[in-house]
This record gives structure tokens, C-alpha cells and sequence, in this order.
């Protein structure tokens, strides 16, 4: 555990009584932590903020700030200082939430993670919603060769960061919090930390590692786009797969908006994903209904396992992702190709 870490734990134990939060280890992952809350604490939380609607956060923006307010006012600053610090911290990168001992409510699980995304940054407008949150269902009905990796339930979805497309990504952090679940086995979240991959060193040295790829959205009568409603748009750029944030190596990548110009690149790419894909450091790791999952997305790859099989599967999770509030940019090269 890093220095930073092991801070963010000790400040925690020093002030849980006022805080009214611990910070534990989690079952299924060696580095992500979990927070655990009182219940009726967090049923304060939510019967103080329950005038504000769902609707409410999606058309006043500063209603989102408001709920930020009533967590600061249950939880005290101690509980923002330290979902901040492990969302930063290299070594955790990130944190497990479990509300479900208060509420598995769908809005009121929307209005939580909307309390503690605003604690520690600011999110984007999601490109498949054009909300600041998108609602992100995946069931047995959408199986079709044509279905994009993010609603398909029977086929793995590679790892990967997000935002890897975005012309101005600002995508520091990401948060999945799942709101309804259904004849549901499998599909647990997989997830490698740059630190724990034993090839990075070797593909971030590589020629290939800083060179600018061509980066590139598919077009509008692409099946993926239709599936995501046309809403995913963007100009080619070129950009590096690895750079430095806050002097960590981090990386951007999602294999299938990346464009090699020679038989030498497509040979990196494909070593990449066969290297991240099988690691033995992946972690496979389960978000329940009415638990939430916040990531660094500068330091973690993830992904999703495959669904077992079943007529009736259905699973829903809802996304944020943003940046922090002491956000420092990494270089974007060149416009399109």
C-alpha cells in the first residue's frame, strides 16, 4: 500500500466517530477499498434531499451542488477529503460503495452517486444520453451480431478506458452504480490497474507506446452508432496511447476506435489487448444492485465478463464520468489525420 494510501486509511480511523464512515478492505479486489455508511445515515441523506428529483438534477444544475451540501452536512468534510483522496491516490485508484442496506431505490441511488460524483469532480454530459448521467440497460432481447460490446450480454467486453475518443477527454474518473438486476449470473466487472499489469513497462516503451494513433468513431450508418442513438460523435485525432498525469504513467485506450498505419502497429495493438486480457492480475468484481464503483480512469483498464444465458436477463447500471477538480490536462496531438 503507498504512502498516499495508507494516509487516506489513517485519517479515516482517526476521524470515523465525527465522520461517521470506515474505509475496508473489499473481498474481491487487492486494491479498491470499500466505504460502509450507517443506514440511517443515509436514509437522513436521502429523505433531507428527497425533494429533488431526478428531473430536478437533470434541468438545475446546481441542484447536483446541492446535494453535495446535505453530504457534507451528514458526513462532515472528513468523508469528501477522503472519497477525493482515494480516487487519487495511485495505489487504490478508487472505491466500493454499498447503499443497499438503506435503499435499492433506482432514483434514490441516482441522487447518492450524483452527492458524491460532484464531491470529487465535475461530470461530463454523457455522450449516449446527453445527460450528466446515462442509464445503461443491458437484457437478453438485445443479441444481435450488429449489437454493440456495451448492451451485449453474451460476448466479453474487453478492456478498456473510457473516453479514449473524446476531442477534449476529461475523463479522470468514471462511476458505475447498478439500479436493477434480473435473472442475472456472470457479467461481474473486470478490472486491471496499470501497476499490477506485468507487460506495461514493455508496451508503454515500445515505439508504438507514445506515437500517435489515429483515433476514430464509426460512421453514422455503423450499426454501433445507430445502437447508441447517433449521439457519439467526434472528429479523427491523433493521440498516444500512454501518457503522464500528476507524473503517474496512465493510459487512454479502446481497440476498436484505434487505426494502425502499418502491419508493426496492428502486430502492438493486437499483443496489447491479448496482454491485458490475460493477466493474471485481471480482477473480476461484483457491483450489487444499489452499490456503486468509482474508478480512476487514468490508472484502471476495465471491462465486463460474459452473462450466463436466460430469457429474461436484464441489468441495469448507471454511468458518470468526469474530471476532478484539480484536473491537469494530457496533450492531445494534432487534429485530424
Amino acid at each position: 500500500m503507498s504512502q498516499h494510501s495508507r494516509a487516506a486509511y489513517a485519517a479515516t480511523s482517526d476521524t470515523t466517530a465525527a465522520a461517521r464512515h470506515l474505509v475496508q478492505a473489499h473481498p474481491e479486489s487487492g486494491r479498491l477499498p470499500r466505504i460502509v455508511l450507517e443506514p440511517e445515515d443515509i436514509r437522513d441523506f436521502l429523505d433531507e434531499t428527497a425533494h429533488i428529483t431526478t428531473r430536478s438534477l437533470e434541468y438545475v444544475p446546481y441542484s447536483r451542488f446541492n446535494l453535495t451540501e446535505v453530504v457534507q452536512r451528514v458526513w462532515g468534510d472528513e468523508l469528501i477529503q477522503t472519497l477525493y483522496r482515494l480516487i487519487e491516490d495511485r495505489y487504490s485508484g478508487g472505491f466500493m460503495l454499498d447503499i443497499s442496506a438503506a435503499t435499492t431505490n433506482d432514483e434514490e441511488l441516482i441522487r447518492f452517486i450524483t452527492a458524491l460524483a460532484h464531491a470529487i469532480g465535475t461530470p461530463d454530459n454523457d455522450v449516449l444520453s446527453g445527460k450528466f448521467y446515462a442509464r445503461l440497460p443491458v437484457r437478453s432481447q438485445d443479441v444481435t451480431p450488429q449489437s454493440s460490446n456495451l448492451f451485449q450480454p453474451y460476448r466479453t467486453f474487453g478492456m478498456h478506458t473510457d473516453g479514449a475518443a473524446s476531442k477534449n477527454p476529461t475523463t479522470d474518473w468514471l462511476v458505475f452504480g447498478k439500479t436493477h438486476e434480473r435473472h442475472v449470473r456472470g457479467g461481474r466487472n473486470r478490472l486491471l490497474h496499470l501497476d499490477d499489469w506485468r507487460d506495461v513497462r514493455q508496451f508503454a516503451e515500445a515505439p508504438q507506446g507514445r506515437k500517435p494513433f489515429l483515433i476514430e468513431l464509426p460512421p453514422a450508418n455503423d450499426p454501433r452508432q445507430q445502437q447508441w442513438g447517433n449521439n457519439v460523435r467526434s472528429e479523427p485525432l491523433n493521440r498516444p496511447i500512454f501518457f503522464d498525469w500528476h507524473g503517474h504513467l496512465c493510459a487512454r485506450f479502446a481497440d476498436q476506435f484505434i487505426f494502425p498505419r502499418s502491419i508493426e502497429d496492428a502486430a502492438y495493438l493486437r499483443s496489447f489487448v491479448e496482454s491485458i486480457e490475460s493477466d493474471p492480475k485481471v480482477e473480476c468484481v461484483t457491483i450489487p444492485v444499489g452499490a456503486m464503483m468509482f474508478l480512476n480512469n487514468n490508472y484502471w483498464l476495465h471491462g465486463r465478463e460474459v452473462f450466463e444465458p436466460h430469457p429474461e436477463l436484464y441489468r441495469e447500471i448507471v454511468r458518470m464520468r468526469g474530471m476532478l477538480h484539480a484536473h491537469q490536462s494530457f496533450p492531445v496531438i494534432n487534429g485530424a489525420a
